[in-house]
Protein backbone atom coordinates (compact mmCIF):
# COMPACT_ATOMS: atom_id res chain seq x y z
CA UNK A 1 0.00 0.00 0.00
CA UNK A 2 1.57 3.73 -0.34
CA UNK A 3 2.09 6.42 1.81
CA UNK A 4 -1.19 8.06 0.11
CA UNK A 5 -3.18 5.55 0.62
CA UNK A 6 -2.42 4.67 3.97
CA UNK A 7 -2.76 8.23 4.82
CA UNK A 8 -6.56 8.16 2.87
CA UNK A 9 -7.22 5.43 5.06
CA UNK A 10 -6.74 6.40 8.29
CA UNK A 11 -8.35 10.23 7.23
CA UNK A 12 -11.60 11.35 9.78
CA UNK A 13 -14.13 13.96 8.31
CA UNK A 14 -15.26 15.70 11.19
CA UNK A 15 -18.29 17.99 11.01
CA UNK A 16 -19.00 20.15 14.28
CA UNK A 17 -22.43 21.09 14.80
CA UNK A 18 -24.49 22.42 17.94
CA UNK A 19 -28.43 22.11 16.89
CA UNK A 20 -28.67 20.80 13.72
CA UNK A 21 -27.16 19.47 10.22
CA UNK A 22 -26.72 22.42 7.56
CA UNK A 23 -28.47 21.31 4.33
CA UNK A 24 -24.81 20.62 2.91
CA UNK A 25 -23.73 18.81 5.75
CA UNK A 26 -26.56 16.42 5.93
CA UNK A 27 -26.00 15.69 2.03
CA UNK A 28 -22.58 14.44 2.87
CA UNK A 29 -23.54 12.38 5.83
CA UNK A 30 -26.19 10.84 4.03
CA UNK A 31 -23.86 10.14 0.83
CA UNK A 32 -21.52 8.22 3.15
CA UNK A 33 -24.09 6.16 4.25
CA UNK A 34 -25.15 5.42 0.59
CA UNK A 35 -21.83 4.56 -0.43
CA UNK A 36 -21.97 1.79 2.57
CA UNK A 37 -19.61 3.95 4.91
CA UNK A 38 -19.35 4.48 8.28
CA UNK A 39 -20.26 7.86 10.26
CA UNK A 40 -20.11 8.25 14.27
CA UNK A 41 -22.85 10.67 15.84
CA UNK A 42 -24.40 11.44 19.21
CA UNK A 43 -27.52 10.67 20.85
CA UNK A 44 -29.35 11.26 23.62
CA UNK A 45 -27.31 8.62 25.66
CA UNK A 46 -24.15 7.93 24.06
CA UNK A 47 -22.27 8.58 20.82
CA UNK A 48 -22.95 5.73 18.04
CA UNK A 49 -21.85 4.55 15.04
CA UNK A 50 -23.95 3.20 11.82
CA UNK A 51 -24.56 2.27 8.35
CA UNK A 52 -26.97 1.20 6.07
CA UNK A 53 -29.06 -1.44 7.81
CA UNK A 54 -29.58 -3.25 5.05
CA UNK A 55 -26.17 -3.76 3.33
CA UNK A 56 -24.20 -6.46 4.85
CA UNK A 57 -20.77 -5.49 3.46
CA UNK A 58 -21.57 -1.85 5.77
CA UNK A 59 -22.47 -3.67 8.82
CA UNK A 60 -20.05 -5.71 8.31
CA UNK A 61 -17.61 -2.96 8.41
CA UNK A 62 -19.19 -1.98 11.98
CA UNK A 63 -18.37 -5.38 13.25
CA UNK A 64 -14.74 -4.97 12.63
CA UNK A 65 -14.11 -1.21 13.44
CA UNK A 66 -15.90 -2.02 16.88
CA UNK A 67 -14.13 -5.01 17.52
CA UNK A 68 -17.30 -6.83 18.31
CA UNK A 69 -17.99 -10.36 17.67
CA UNK A 70 -19.67 -11.67 14.92
CA UNK A 71 -22.47 -13.62 17.17
CA UNK A 72 -23.77 -9.99 19.03
CA UNK A 73 -26.09 -8.62 17.06
CA UNK A 74 -26.40 -5.11 16.60
CA UNK A 75 -29.83 -2.48 17.47
CA UNK A 76 -31.93 -0.55 14.59
CA UNK A 77 -31.94 3.11 15.26
CA UNK A 78 -35.70 4.54 13.67
CA UNK A 79 -37.15 8.06 13.27
CA UNK A 80 -40.77 7.11 12.81
CA UNK A 81 -42.96 3.90 13.00
CA UNK A 82 -42.72 3.43 9.15
CA UNK A 83 -38.80 2.51 9.89
CA UNK A 84 -40.20 0.10 12.54
CA UNK A 85 -42.74 -1.44 10.17
CA UNK A 86 -39.98 -1.60 7.82
CA UNK A 87 -37.62 -4.42 9.78
CA UNK A 88 -40.26 -5.61 12.51
CA UNK A 89 -43.06 -8.74 12.35
CA UNK A 90 -45.12 -7.82 13.73
CA UNK A 91 -45.67 -4.95 16.26
CA UNK A 92 -47.89 -5.63 19.32
CA UNK A 93 -49.90 -3.43 21.46
CA UNK A 94 -47.37 -3.42 24.57
CA UNK A 95 -44.86 -2.44 22.18
CA UNK A 96 -46.86 0.28 20.87
CA UNK A 97 -47.90 1.71 24.55
CA UNK A 98 -43.73 1.67 25.36
CA UNK A 99 -42.93 3.56 22.37
CA UNK A 100 -45.76 6.23 22.51
CA UNK A 101 -44.55 6.67 26.54
CA UNK A 102 -40.72 6.49 25.88
CA UNK A 103 -39.52 7.35 22.33
CA UNK A 104 -37.73 9.35 21.87
CA UNK A 105 -35.71 8.26 24.76
CA UNK A 106 -33.47 5.65 25.90
CA UNK A 107 -35.56 2.75 25.46
CA UNK A 108 -34.45 -0.25 23.12
CA UNK A 109 -37.18 -3.07 22.10
CA UNK A 110 -36.61 -6.43 21.39
CA UNK A 111 -39.19 -7.50 18.38
CA UNK A 112 -39.42 -10.17 15.62
CA UNK A 113 -37.55 -9.11 12.98
CA UNK A 114 -38.63 -9.57 8.96
CA UNK A 115 -36.76 -11.52 6.70
CA UNK A 116 -35.61 -8.73 4.84
CA UNK A 117 -33.33 -7.86 7.36
CA UNK A 118 -29.67 -9.37 7.00
CA UNK A 119 -28.82 -12.04 9.55
CA UNK A 120 -25.32 -10.40 10.15
CA UNK A 121 -27.31 -7.57 12.22
CA UNK A 122 -29.27 -10.05 13.98
CA UNK A 123 -26.66 -12.67 14.68
CA UNK A 124 -28.95 -14.91 12.71
CA UNK A 125 -31.33 -14.61 15.93
CA UNK A 126 -34.39 -13.81 14.71
CA UNK A 127 -35.43 -10.50 16.68
CA UNK A 128 -33.99 -7.18 16.49
CA UNK A 129 -33.90 -4.11 18.72
CA UNK A 130 -35.57 -0.74 17.82
CA UNK A 131 -35.24 2.51 19.44
CA UNK A 132 -35.96 5.81 18.39
CA UNK A 133 -33.41 7.93 20.13
CA UNK A 134 -34.09 11.79 21.39
CA UNK A 135 -31.96 13.68 19.68
CA UNK A 136 -32.62 15.98 16.63
CA UNK A 137 -29.08 15.57 14.75
CA UNK A 138 -29.47 11.61 14.33
CA UNK A 139 -33.22 12.32 14.14
CA UNK A 140 -32.76 14.34 11.11
CA UNK A 141 -30.34 11.79 9.35
CA UNK A 142 -33.00 8.91 9.85
CA UNK A 143 -35.58 11.35 8.26
CA UNK A 144 -33.46 11.99 5.38
CA UNK A 145 -32.08 8.39 5.11
CA UNK A 146 -35.57 7.07 4.97
CA UNK A 147 -34.98 4.13 6.76
CA UNK A 148 -33.39 2.35 10.05
CA UNK A 149 -29.36 2.80 10.57
CA UNK A 150 -27.84 -0.58 12.08
CA UNK A 151 -26.21 1.47 15.33
CA UNK A 152 -24.13 0.58 18.11
CA UNK A 153 -21.96 2.62 20.72
CA UNK A 154 -18.84 4.15 19.07
CA UNK A 155 -16.38 2.13 21.16
CA UNK A 156 -14.20 -0.87 21.09
CA UNK A 157 -16.60 -3.80 22.19
CA UNK A 158 -15.88 -4.05 26.19
CA UNK A 159 -14.83 -0.57 26.84
CA UNK A 160 -16.76 2.19 28.03
CA UNK A 161 -19.13 3.85 25.88
CA UNK A 162 -18.58 7.54 24.70
CA UNK A 163 -20.30 10.43 25.27
CA UNK A 164 -18.47 12.68 23.50
CA UNK A 165 -16.93 12.36 19.50
CA UNK A 166 -13.82 12.97 20.53
CA UNK A 167 -13.87 9.89 23.00
CA UNK A 168 -14.96 7.77 20.37
CA UNK A 169 -12.48 9.21 18.23
CA UNK A 170 -9.54 8.02 20.69
CA UNK A 171 -11.20 4.28 21.16
CA UNK A 172 -11.90 3.36 17.68
CA UNK A 173 -8.93 4.93 15.99
CA UNK A 174 -8.94 6.86 12.69
CA UNK A 175 -10.52 4.40 10.39
CA UNK A 176 -11.99 6.67 7.21
CA UNK A 177 -15.33 7.02 8.65
CA UNK A 178 -17.35 10.68 9.20
CA UNK A 179 -17.79 12.12 12.60
CA UNK A 180 -20.84 14.32 13.92
CA UNK A 181 -19.37 16.18 16.91
CA UNK A 182 -22.63 17.45 18.52
CA UNK A 183 -20.91 17.96 21.84
CA UNK A 184 -21.58 15.69 24.76
CA UNK A 185 -24.88 13.40 25.16
CA UNK A 186 -26.86 14.22 28.24
CA UNK A 187 -27.83 10.91 29.32
CA UNK A 188 -24.28 9.70 29.35
CA UNK A 189 -25.71 6.03 29.75
CA UNK A 190 -26.85 3.35 27.39
CA UNK A 191 -30.20 2.45 26.38
CA UNK A 192 -32.49 0.02 28.85
CA UNK A 193 -33.07 -3.13 26.94
CA UNK A 194 -36.18 -4.82 27.07
CA UNK A 195 -37.25 -8.27 24.99
CA UNK A 196 -41.10 -8.44 24.01
CA UNK A 197 -40.54 -11.27 21.77
CA UNK A 198 -41.76 -13.75 23.77
CA UNK A 199 -44.38 -14.62 26.11
CA UNK A 200 -42.47 -13.20 29.12
CA UNK A 201 -41.17 -9.00 28.53
CA UNK A 202 -37.30 -9.13 30.05
CA UNK A 203 -35.27 -6.43 30.82
CA UNK A 204 -31.86 -7.38 28.98
CA UNK A 205 -30.42 -4.02 30.08
CA UNK A 206 -30.76 -1.79 32.49
CA UNK A 207 -30.05 2.07 31.27
CA UNK A 208 -31.32 5.39 30.92
CA UNK A 209 -34.94 4.27 31.26
CA UNK A 210 -35.78 3.54 34.90
CA UNK A 211 -37.01 -0.22 34.98
CA UNK A 212 -39.97 1.20 37.97
CA UNK A 213 -41.31 3.29 34.82
CA UNK A 214 -41.57 0.49 32.87
CA UNK A 215 -43.21 -1.50 35.62
CA UNK A 216 -46.18 1.07 35.73
CA UNK A 217 -46.70 0.47 31.83
CA UNK A 218 -45.34 -4.10 32.09
CA UNK A 219 -46.37 -4.80 35.99
CA UNK A 220 -45.00 -8.75 35.02
CA UNK A 221 -41.82 -7.39 33.40
CA UNK A 222 -38.71 -9.70 34.14
CA UNK A 223 -35.72 -8.03 35.60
Amino acid sequence: MSKDAILLHMEVEIIKVSAKLAEDELTKVIKYLEEEKTVIFPTDTVYGIGSDLFKEKAVKRLFEIKRRPLDKPINALVSSMKQVQMIVEDIPDLAVKLMEEFWPGGLTIILKKKEIVPDIVTAGKKTIGVRKPNNKIILQILNKFGKPLAATSANISGLPSPITANEAIQQLGKEGYLVIDGGKTFEQQPSTIIDLSSKNPLILRKGSVNVEELKKIVPSIIE
